[in-house]
């Protein structure tokens, strides 16, 4: 993954941390030692039955399974397609990508779930991620200082621009500028974390979660690609702390709850019910004057007894993301109650 894409990829939100819980042996956990298999070595699409770190010569630890698609999700894929098809049909989206996974029984559903889009801002996910992995080897890293120059400009060009506390002129933690590139979408604070991150870490632990897709041609631009399952599987790596320990997994879903942007995934829930996610916009032009909007949710949604993993990723014919945003929130106002007719298993 190229220093160019990564920059594409995580553009388009104080005092958090002061350190970083246990992991899941009750101790910080260390990077490695051993060497890291080269990238040809691992499968090579996350849409096989298993998917695994990269590890080591040794060991590859199993960062998780898919479970048979739609099986007893029949009900739930018939409300999402009838939003689905009335958003095409007034024109509000030109393609679009869903996937859920039921947490509490092990199942998927999806419609276009393997579409390819820009991930946009969705893909500071596996940036915090990478953050908290070195911190579980050394404590210190969330409280290093970084100075935040005047004249950092990339926020200007954000729909939804951050509001945080998080400004130039000053020093911060790498742990603010953290919760600023998360709970705000700040691009000014992602590019001085990820400039003082090892470009190796971050590729590592994108390859990891098979954030690896093809290129493909948006607006007359050649642009990297994710799918709606790959993100989705991030959040599912998250909930059951098989990448990071439990209390840095914990740590990053905990700040992924707070994201300011209500829109979207949060509008179709119940008010109160708790939602982890990350949302995402992108928008281009091409000189022959056409337009290419999209925008993207991904996250958890807390439902009580019955949580599950929910990630819509859209694109429209303009700049405008409104309809995009609104049709998520039809998605999931539907799957919060198409939940309600899906029966446990046995």
């Amino acid at each position: 993954m190229s220093r160019a894409f990564m920059l594409a990829a995580l553009l388009g939100g104080v005092g958090f941390w002061v350190g970083l819980s246990v992991g899941r042996s009750g101790e910080m956990q260390p990077m490695s030692d051993a060497p890291r298999v080269v990238a040809e070595q691992r499968p090579a699409s996350i849409r096989e039955p298993a998917w695994r770190r990269s590890g080591s010569a040794f060991v590859q630890p199993l960062l998780g399974c898919h479970a048979p698609a739609e099986e007893g999700l029949e009900s739930l894929r018939a409300r999402v397609a009838t939003v689905v098809d009335a958003a095409r049909t007034r024109r509000a989206i030109s393609h679009i990508g869903v996937y859920v996974y039921d947490l509490h029984a092990g199942r998927s559903m999806g419609l276009d779930a393997d579409g390819l889009f820009v991930p946009a801002s969705v893909a500071k996910v596996p940036l915090l991620m990478a953050l908290l992995r070195l911190g579980e080897g050394d404590h210190s890293v969330l409280t290093q200082p970084v100075f935040y120059p005047q004249g950092m400009r990339e926020n200007e060009r954000q729909g939804i621009r951050p509001a945080g506390p998080v400004t130039a002129g000053r020093t911060w933690t790498m742990g603010q500028l953290a919760e600023a590139m998360i709970v705000e979408s700040d691009n000014n604070a992602t590019l001085l974390l990820r400039d003082r991150l090892e470009q190796q870490l971050i590729e590592q632990v994108y390859l990891d979660l098979g954030w690896h897709e093809r290129e493909i041609h948006v607006a007359g631009q050649l642009e990297r690609t994710t799918s709606p399952r790959v993100v989705g599987d991030t959040f599912r790596v998250l909930y059951n702390a098989t990448y990071l320990g439990d209390g840095t997994s914990d740590m990053a879903l905990r700040l992924l709850s707070r994201v300011t942007m209500r829109e979207g995934i949060v509008a179709g829930v119940p008010p109160g019910v708790t939602v982890a996610h990350k949302f995402g916009e992108w928008s281009q032009s091409t000189a022959d004057g056409s337009t290419s909007g999209q925008f993207h949710d991904c996250g958890i949604v807390y439902r009580p007894g019955r949580p599950y993993v929910l990630c819509v990723m859209t694109r429209g014919e303009t700049y405008y993301q409104r309809p995009l945003i609104e049709v998520v929130a039809e998605i999931s106002r539907a799957v919060w109650s198409g939940f309600e007719g899906v029966s446990s298993p046995l």
